[in-house]
This record gives structure tokens, sequence and C-alpha cells, in this order.
């Protein structure tokens, strides 16, 4: 049979474990709106970076074809007449990244 002090003692106990469940959720509660925050000021900057970049590219090509602007091969824009090709240039992109990644698969498997 229990006696009064291991019930107070229980008691206590099970006070404790409640108190500490509470603050843990506040906690937890708190966090999960810290990062609801952190993912809402992520999508708010990329959305507004598109938005900036839809509204300063309009002006663009109004006067270049997006067809000319992807398929050309001259990137000339301070002559006249203006050309603006990135084929060229995203085609050594390309290059570039296909060698570097070459180089480091063969690093990294070598190291391996």
């Amino acid at each position: 049979m229990a006696t009064t002090s291991e019930i107070q003692s229980n008691s206590d106990l099970l006070e404790r474990v409640a108190r500490q469940r509470r603050r843990q959720h506040a906690e937890q509660t708190v966090f999960a709106w810290l990062l609801r925050a952190a993912a809402l000021i992520s999508v708010l900057t990329t959305v507004g970076i598109v938005i900036i970049l839809v509204a300063q590219s309009a002006g663009f090509f109004a006067e270049v074809s997006p067809w000319e602007f992807l398929t050309g091969t001259e990137w000339a824009p301070l002559f006249s007449p203006q050309k603006f090709g990135v084929l060229s240039l995203v085609g050594g992109t390309l290059l570039v990244a296909l060698i570097a990644g070459i180089v480091s698969l063969t690093l990294g498997l070598g190291a391996a």
C-alpha cells in the first residue's frame, strides 16, 4: 500500500513532467513559427527577384527577339549594330562545367 509521502512524490513528479512537456511544446511552437517565417522570407525574396528580372528584361526583349538572343553567336552590345547572342557564351559555360565535372569525378574516385 502506498504511503502519503510516496503519493505526494509521485504527484510532484507528474507535475514536473507536465511542466517540462508544456515548456517543450512552447519551445517547439516558437521554433516552428521561426522556421515558417524563414521559409516565407525565402519565398518572398525569390518572388521579388523573379519580378524584378521580368520587369527589367521586358524592355530588352521588346528590342531584341528572344530567338535571336538564344541562338545568336555574337555578343557585341557596344558596337553598331548591337548583337546579343548568348549561344556561344552558354556553350562555353557548359564546356567548362563538363571539364570541371570530369576532373573532379576523376580526382574524387581516385581519392576514394
